[in-house]
């Protein structure tokens, strides 16, 4: 392979300081842009009035609009064909287009074998590279857009115990190279939550059902975030656990169980409530539609991730505001918990 392969980083940047980054090709359209109506969902009122910001990725407006509309505007989906690209764990570059994460992709090149290809599908990006659930319900889902278009790019962070899980339940096959040069790299804008993934969450849905060999059910499961992922502490988590205990709920840890073991008891519920975060995702994966997911939003970095999923998905959508803040923990109340898991119910059964 040209040794000049090894130092397209670096070349790449001089090239963009130089001369600019360059646009890229137009794109394929795999899915037309679409809208839809929108189900509301199960909150109570005065909740949006505790909201006082959204995470460091996105807008306050945008999430508050998306709790308020009532027609979904779904993007396109594009595929972007990219040539003589250099693939690593932390983004890739091809001529004066790149996409990084750190700079990990840099020192890849200067020490990393690399093999080549004739083609990669690249469903992968930056939150996907960073978060668990940007993993599963991104990158997961965009491998099934061009299945038979090479190669598959998609690697997870080792901390993630349970991606191994899905990666074999699913019968995925990505590269696991620490480096790629591509003829032809396959890129992906896919972020809308439109009949397109819609068929294809079902489809993942499906397999997930089979290899962990779950089944529906009725019970009620509250999903504990444990000491996984960012501290997003529930001051009053065990009053909160006690209460529900009492009322006949089955309480989960996903730091204690694995993904066969969530998926079962996730998928054997017909409402789960969890605080906001990437652990909500293995019960977007197995709960039912028509169930409710009612997800406890703290009230300094409110997002709607999860709605448009559960409205993809068919799933219930109900939401909490938690007032508190990440140095001190939120507060949870039993008692609009439960009335919002209520009122979920009252709209599911329309």
């Amino acid at each position: 392979m040209n040794p000049s392969v090894r130092l397209l980083p670096f070349s790449q940047s001089l090239a963009r300081k130089i001369l600019g980054p360059s646009k890229k090709p137009a794109p394929d359209v795999i899915a037309a842009k679409v809208f839809a109506k929108v189900r509301p969902q199960a909150i109570l009122a005065g909740q949006l009035d505790r909201v006082t910001g959204t995470d460091e990725h996105s807008a306050l407006d945008f999430h508050l609009g998306a709790v308020r509309e009532r027609v979904s505007e779904h993007a396109p989906v594009y595929r972007w064909t990219l040539p003589n690209a250099l693939v690593g764990r932390n983004g890739f570059v091809s001529g004066r287009i790149a996409e990084r994460y750190g700079t990990g992709l840099r020192a890849a090149a200067l020490r990393s074998p690399v093999r080549h290809v004739a083609e990669l599908r690249y469903c992968h990006d930056y939150v996907s590279w960073r978060y668990f659930g940007h993993w599963m319900m991104d990158s997961v889902p965009k491998h099934l857009i061009d299945a038979d278009m090479g190669e598959l790019w998609m690697p997870h962070q080792p901390a993630w115990t349970h991606a191994p899980e899905f990666v074999k339940a699913l019968g995925l096959r990505p590269a696991q190279d620490k480096l790629i040069y591509a003829d032809r790299l396959h890129v992906y804008q896919d972020f809308s939550q439109g009949p397109h993934k819609a068929a294809r969450y079902a489809r993942i849905r499906a397999r997930l059902h089979a290899a962990f060999d779950s089944a529906p059910g009725t019970d009620r499961v509250y999903l504990m975030r444990g000491t996984t992922g960012a501290a997003r502490a529930i001051r009053n988590e065990d009053a909160l656990v006690m209460r529900l205990s009492a009322l006949g709920w089955t309480i989960c840890d996903v730091a204690e169980m694995s993904a066969a073991q969530l998926h079962r008891r996730l998928h054997a519920a017909a409402v789960v409530v969890s605080i906001e975060g990437s652990q909500v995702n293995h019960a977007q994966l197995a709960l039912e539609a028509g169930s409710v997911l009612v997800c406890l939003c703290p009230a300094d970095r409110f997002n709607t991730n999860q709605l448009g999923r559960c409205r993809a998905i068919g799933i219930i959508p109900g939401i909490v505001v938690l007032q508190g803040d990440a140095a001190s923990g939120y507060h949870a109340d039993p008692d609009e918990i439960l009335r919002t898991v209520d009122l979920a119910l009252a709209l599911s059964a329309h």
